[in-house]
């Protein structure tokens, strides 16, 4: 468990309904790296869906010798939804730049979550409706919340981004 508080003071989750955060809060797994950790592998299959609350960690790609720095995420910075969400193996390796601390939230976890508060899989919208998808946006906009976790079923899942929701809309 990460506590609340933890989680509301990171942009990501500002403006969120208490219920949403609070769910995932005592789903979610605190883990500690060291600096050069390894938090995840190329190849590897995801643990779950992994967000920074503090330090840094560098997402690396590597080619022969040489390491190539796709990105760093700091506090708030999300990670391994890719293969999370989308299915599929870690495309690039993530290494703790500095001592590191990160809220992890396995599959499971997050399944649970939304059986707890059907708002963090925007229920409006599973059916694929363009009015359901329009209510959810409208939801998600009053409230100021940038983005959402959906179940797309079986075990999958996504991370729908308000901006580009709109833009697909209009």
């Amino acid at each position: 468990m990460v506590p609340v508080d933890r989680l509301t003071a990171l942009e990501l989750f500002r403006g969120s309904e208490s219920s949403l955060v609070a769910a995932l809060a005592k789903r979610a797994i605190e883990v500690k790296f060291a600096p050069d950790e390894v938090v995840f592998l190329t190849g590897s299959e995801p643990r779950g869906w992994w967000i920074v609350l503090e330090g840094k960690v560098r997402v690396v790609s590597v080619f022969g010798s040489r390491q190539h720095v796709v990105h760093t995420e700091g506090p708030g910075g999300t990670l391994g939804e890719v293969p999370l969400f989308g299915g599929g193996a870690h495309p690039a390796t993530g290494i703790a730049a500095e001592p590191t601390v990160c809220a992890l939230f396995t599959r499971d976890g997050l399944e649970a979550a939304i059986a707890e508060v059907p708002a963090i899989d925007a229920a409006g919208t599973r059916g694929g409706t363009r009015n359901g998808a329009r209510s959810r946006l409208a939801r998600a906009e009053m409230v100021g919340q940038r983005n959402w976790v959906e179940s797309k079923g079986g075990g999958r899942f996504r991370i729908v981004d308000a901006a580009a929701m709109r833009e697909a809309l209009e």
